[in-house]
């Protein structure tokens, strides 16, 4: 399973520098939505690029007629989508603190609101792998639906967030809710397609 992360990391590790560049424009557009509309349609597209990959060159029927179980070949893109997301949350603190010394008059995300988007993607990326593994045909059509739900999460997160996560305790108890349903969100998915012939 480690070297299922590691092979991911190795095809897909280019991807996050698209955001490492475009995530310090979004804080000179100034505008706190776009920062929110970049997110998560950088994990939404994200994840249809590694799905559409996977099912273009098929992948995971590789995997299967290997000497594995299933079961390591779905929780190693949980484990894998799971990390993206958490090197870029931790890359937008990072960039907070480095910027909002010296660039005066912008938006910038509190630890509060990283942290409550990164739950808010995990979210949307479960259930993107959900879809997925349950309707694996279905990915080419993903296209018309990401960029949609994305803006409409982007949307909805910018319009709620202040009253819903009021505090940092508040945002940390949300993200531990939303790591014990992705956790078994794994096993659910886990459970349910390890008796299908192909994934």
């Amino acid at each position: 399973m480690y070297q299922l992360v590691k092979t991911d990391f190795q095809i897909y590790g280019w991807m996050p520098l698209l955001f490492f560049f475009l995530y310090p424009l979004a804080i000179w557009i100034n505008s706190e939505l776009f920062l929110y509309y970049l997110l998560f349609w950088y994990h939404g597209l994200f994840a249809l690029y590694v799905f559409y990959n996977a099912s273009a060159n098929h992948v995971n029927q590789f995997y299967v007629s290997l000497p594995m179980s299933k079961k390591h070949v779905i929780v190693s893109k949980y484990i894998f989508l799971f990390s993206n997301a958490v090197i870029i949350a931790i890359y937008q603190w990072g960039m907070t603190i480095a910027m909002q010394s010296y660039v005066t008059n912008h938006t910038f995300l509190a630890l509060k609101v990283i942290l409550s988007s990164l739950a808010v993607s995990l979210v949307l990326l479960l259930l993107l792998l959900h879809i997925y593994y349950r309707f694996p045909a279905f990915v080419y059509r993903f296209t018309i639906l990401v960029i949609p739900v994305c803006h409409l999460t982007g949307v909805l997160f910018e319009s709620n967030i202040a009253s819903i996560i009021p505090s940092l305790q508040g945002a940390l108890l949300f993200v531990g809710i939303v790591l014990i349903i992705f956790v078994l969100s794994s096993l659910y998915t886990m459970r349910i397609y390890d008796n299908k012939d192909v994934i």
